[in-house]
C-alpha cells in the first residue's frame, strides 16, 4: 500500500537501518493497518516482523512518536481515500457522460 515510497531525486532519505528509517516504515506500517481496516483488504504483519525491534527502539526513545506515526499514518489515508474517492466519482461521471450519448434520442416526426 505505501510501504515503500519513490525517493528519486529526494535528498536526505533514510538510511536502511538508521532511526530515521525506523520512524518510516513505522508510519508506513500504521498506514498499511489503518487501510486494512478501513478497506477490509486483508494485511500480513508476519512480513514486516524484521522492523519491530527497530520500531521498539524509536519507541523507547520518544513515547509521543507512536502518536506522531498514527497522526501521520492517518492523514496519508485520508489523502489516499479521497483520491480514490476523486477517481471514482470521475469514472463516474465519464460512464454516465457515454450512456447518455449511446441513448437514441427520440424526435418529433411531422404528421
Amino acid at each position: 500500500m505505501l510501504p515503500s515510497v519513490n525517493r528519486e531525486g529526494i535528498t536526505g532519505a533514510h538510511r536502511f537501518g538508521s532511526e530515521g528509517y525506523a520512524r518510516e516504515e513505522l508510519r508506513a506500517e500504521i498506514f498499511s493497518a489503518f487501510m486494512a481496516v478501513k478497506t477490509g483488504i486483508p494485511h500480513d504483519m508476519t512480513q514486516h516482523q524484521a522492523y519491530v525491534q527497530s520500531w521498539a527502539d524509536v519507541l523507547r526513545k520518544d513515547k509521543n512518536e507512536i502518536f506522531r506515526a498514527a497522526s501521520e499514518a492517518e492523514k496519508a489515508m485520508n489523502y489516499v481515500l479521497q483520491k480514490e474517492q476523486e477517481l471514482q466519482i470521475g469514472q463516474a461521471r465519464e460512464s454516465t457522460v457515454t450512456k447518455e450519448q449511446e441513448v437514441p434520442r427520440l424526435t418529433s416526426s411531422p404528421a
